[in-house]
Order: structure tokens, then C-alpha cells, then sequence
């Protein structure tokens, strides 16, 4: 005859309920993660710059050579870069000096804005002059000229003392230089965050008072002024906001910005005037 049915048995209550506590705590683990805001940096020199895509058409490839950068550290590869990772052959090429990050795995629309950023190794973001077209747009394998608006960057420690920001027109036109302001930042940004929005949110140390106009290979130097580089305050950074156009054509917009880490502690060259 058969007897009643019989449940089987389950692991003991105990056993259920911290299996149910394991999986919480995963579950909010994995949200939390989620939802976490990008992690600053600590790194010392880091960039982002923005530029038009200016050429009348789409463009598939994007290169450009960085001079004395022997090593990136980190890269901007967020959805204003359309390109995402550079390509295999990028890197450090020892007969120029020079750092080449070359892209092709996206598209560049016609017009449109894209965004480069990247940690280096060096307290100056600066084109190559021994690498040929050092920044240069292309089109199924042809290059596509004109090329993108660039504007250096050179941290310096004058032999008086101080930090100063040195600006050179690494572009083959003339550059207005619309605005620049330093901020002092309380936390290191993270490389992604490094934008022309976000540090314009942050109160000014210093702007520029008017536009000014940086001819091909011409430079220009801004003294940091003493609350920038307080030994006392040691635990931010510096943020540097520049916007420019080309002197024919002030539509043709770019923007660099880069971050600073503790100007008085970070190795930087020294400007013989």
C-alpha cells in the first residue's frame, strides 16, 4: 500500500538564510558597481582635448604623434572618442622621440566634435615635429586634410620659481586663444571627467582677460598664481580650461584641458628666460 508523499528534505534553515545574505550582498555589490562614479586619478599629467571633425566628410581614421612621450598611461575611450582603442601600432617610436596613438575602429562624422584624453608620462602635451603629420585625419586609407585643430601645453618652473603654463600653436594656421581660466580642484578628477563643462564649474583662479592670438610655432606662458601651488594644499590638483578657433573661421572650436597633481612636488622642466 502506498504511504503518503514525502518532501524531500532541505538544507537547514540556517544554510538557506545565509545563502540568501550571500546573495544579497552580491546582488548589491554588483549595483553598487554599477553605479559607482568613475575613480579619480593620482596620475600627475593628464589631458583631454576636443576638436571638429572640419574635413567635409566622414572620417574612419585619426593619428597623432605626441612629441618625448615615451609612455601613455591611461586613455580616454568614453563615447565622445568614436574610435575607442587605438590601434596595434601605436606606441613609442625611438627614431623621432615620439608617441604615435593611431585609431580606426570607429567613425568621425562630418562636423562633429571628438574627444582625445590620455595620462602621459610627461608634464607637456606637444605635437611631434620629426614624425611627419603629426595629427592628421584619414578616409579609407587616404589622409583627409584639414588636419584637426591642436593647441600644446607645457607645465615649466621658471628659474624665478613658480609654476607657469606655456601654450604653443602646434597647428599649421593662426589660433585665437577665447578664454582660459585655472581652477583649483579639492579631488583629482578622473580621466573621463576631465572636460571643458566640469571645470568650468569650478571656481577660477585666474582667467585670461582677453582673446589672444598665437601665430604658427608662437607660444605664450601664464604664471600660476601662488594659490595654485601651495604646499599646503597638497591633495588636489590644479585644472587648466582653454578654449580656441581658427582665426578665419571662430566656428572651428577645440578645447584642451588638462590636471595638474601637487605643482610643487611634480617633476617639471625648467624655463630659461
Amino acid at each position: 500500500m502506498n504511504g503518503p508523499l514525502r518532501v524531500a528534505a532541505g538544507p537547514p534553515r540556517a544554510v538557506l538564510l545565509a545563502t540568501l545574505l550571500l546573495l544579497a550582498a552580491l546582488g548589491f555589490a554588483i549595483a553598487a558597481q554599477a553605479a559607482a562614479p568613475a575613480e579619480a586619478t593620482r596620475e600627475p599629467y593628464c589631458y583631454s582635448w576636443d576638436f571638429l571633425n572640419n574635413t567635409g566628410a566622414d572620417a574612419d581614421q585619426l593619428i597623432i604623434r605626441l612629441d618625448r612621450v615615451r609612455q601613455v598611461t591611461t586613455l580616454y575611450e568614453g563615447v565622445d572618442n568614436p574610435f575607442g582603442n587605438p590601434l596595434p601600432s601605436s606606441g613609442y617610436d625611438s627614431a623621432t622621440d615620439s608617441y604615435a596613438l593611431a585609431f580606426g575602429g570607429g567613425l568621425a562624422l562630418d562636423s562633429l566634435p571628438v574627444r582625445l584624453g590620455a595620462c602621459l608620462d610627461r608634464g607637456m602635451l606637444r605635437l611631434s615635429a620629426n614624425a611627419g603629420a603629426a595629427f592628421q585625419w584619414g578616409a579609407g586609407g587616404q589622409p583627409v586634410e584639414p588636419d584637426p585643430l591642436f593647441l600644446g601645453l607645457t607645465w615649466n618652473r621658471p628659474a624665478a620659481g613658480g609654476v607657469s603654463a606655456e601654450l604653443s600653436n602646434d597647428s599649421g594656421i593662426p589660433l585665437v586663444i577665447l578664454s582660459l581660466s585655472l581652477v583649483r580642484l579639492d579631488a583629482p578628477l578622473a580621466l573621463e571627467d576631465l572636460t571643458a563643462d566640469t571645470l568650468a564649474l569650478q571656481p577660477a583662479l585666474a582667467e585670461l582677460d582677453e582673446p589672444q592670438l598665437l601665430a604658427p610655432g608662437e607660444s605664450t606662458q601664464f604664471a600660476l598664481p601662488q594659490a595654485a601651488w601651495d604646499p599646503a594644499w597638497s591633495h588636489g590638483a590644479v585644472g587648466l580650461r582653454v578654449e580656441f578657433a581658427a582665426e578665419d573661421d571662430l566656428g572651428n572650436i577645440g578645447h584642451l584641458n588638462a590636471q595638474l597633481l601637487d605643482a610643487q612636488k611634480t617633476l617639471l622642466p625648467v624655463t630659461l628666460r
